[in-house]
């Protein structure tokens, strides 16, 4: 699965922006998250058309860039996140950005960026989503 990173400036029209040329794209954001790091704002998607939402912010003079994320399933119960982040930490693995795509009230499904994703599917067998 991939996700979209937008590099804007710190402003909060900014996500409202974001989401409106892809809303007038036809494309359906599935997730969202938004930061503000110094001057710069972030704004990380994941949506159900990658090419065109790249192409839409693109054509708006947005930088875009995308990255490979991993999707698991966990229990959703407190620690399982703590759990995951310790044996990526100790497989040597960095993790870049974790995110909470859906939970449903015995499961939660989470996104990660890794540093080395072909590791990650390995230390996370079990609990990696079928493609």
């Amino acid at each position: 699965m991939k996700q979209i990173t937008v590099l804007t400036r710190q402003d909060p029209d900014e996500i409202t922006r974001v989401a409106s040329i892809l809303g007038d794209a036809g494309i359906n954001i599935e997730d969202i998250d938004a930061d503000r790091i110094e001057e710069t704002g972030t704004i990380v998607l994941m949506v159900d058309q990658l090419d065109a939402a790249l192409r839409a912010l693109s054509d708006a003079n947005l930088r875009a860039v995308t990255q490979d994320a991993l999707v698991i399933r966990l229990e959703d119960k407190p620690g399982a996140l703590a759990t995951i982040a310790k044996r990526l930490r100790d497989a040597g693995i960095d993790v870049r950005s974790m995110h909470i795509l859906r939970r449903d009230g015995s499961q939660s499904l989470v996104s990660l960026v890794v540093s080395d994703q072909t590791a990650a599917k390995g230390v996370l067998e079990d609990v990696m989503m079928k493609s």
